[in-house]
């Protein structure tokens, strides 16, 4: 068993180089995330902080849950549908998907990714 808790001193800017295809490089520096979960397992799980910006059109190899806590998170995915999700929500983004997820405009917004990486 082992305990993650958030920490801010870990938190990284989301760049081209650290995460390729999930940001746009203009929104470089509006993004940080933190890993909260050892690297070996098949999940993955941590807070995600946008600033006014949206990810970039992406997808995962497994299914990804996205946990709405501060803000407005406006999603979308290739086939045009588009809506909010407000604190308290859950978005499911299935495998192979493509979206995006992020704040609107001029505000903030946090989530907690949660994300299965099939072996």
């Amino acid at each position: 068993m082992k305990l993650f808790k958030p920490d801010e001193s870990k938190r990284y800017i989301v760049t081209q180089e650290n995460a390729p295809g999930h940001v746009d490089p203009e929104n470089e520096g509006k993004v940080w995330r933190q890993a909260m979960t050892d690297g070996i397992s098949p999940i993955r799980c941590g807070p995600s902080g946008f600033d006014g910006v949206p990810s970039k059109m992406h997808k995962h190899d497994g299914d990804q849950l996205v946990i709405i806590t501060e803000g407005v998170c406006v999603c979308t995915n290739d086939k045009g549908e588009s809506f909010e999700a407000y604190p308290g929500d859950v978005v499911l983004f299935e495998a192979g998907e493509m979206h995006t997820h992020g704040a609107r405009p001029g505000e903030k917004m946090v989530h907690y990714g949660i994300t299965y990486r099939p072996l």
